[in-house]
């Protein structure tokens, strides 16, 4: 088993509190720079990041472009990058970089109706 971590500390990689998805609900798309389409599903949101289960391989820090279908309909987008994965499972934890100030605020609304898990 093979899994890359890029934070070194636990509070590195819990510094905002993570929101449960229905797993198999919550679906994803994810563009590799090469415009491989990866599609899946997230596990957990935060405003940071996700955690996403897809069936192919990614890079260590590959950057990728992601569509996330929140429940309600509502589609958030954003540039992100492999912060860790786990090729055993198939999970992988991305950062979001440069989200627009909208795709913000859409996750942060999304986020207000949750229940925080941690």
């Amino acid at each position: 088993m093979e899994v890359f971590w890029m934070a070194s500390t636990i509070m590195e990689q819990r510094r905002f509190t993570r929101y449960r998805l229905q797993a198999g609900f919550t679906g994803i798309t994810a563009t590799t720079e090469d415009g491989r389409r990866l599609d899946g599903h997230a596990h957990d949101l935060c405003e940071g990041g996700i955690q996403i289960e897809i069936d192919d391989t990614v890079r260590d820090h590959e950057r990728l472009e992601v569509e996330i279908e929140l429940p309600g309909a509502t589609v958030a987008r954003s540039p992100a990058r492999v912060a860790w994965r786990d090729d055993e499972t198939g999970r992988i934890g991305l950062r979001f970089e440069s989200l627009a100030p909208s795709e913000h605020a859409r996750i942060c609304r999304w986020l207000g109706t949750a229940t925080p898990v941690w």
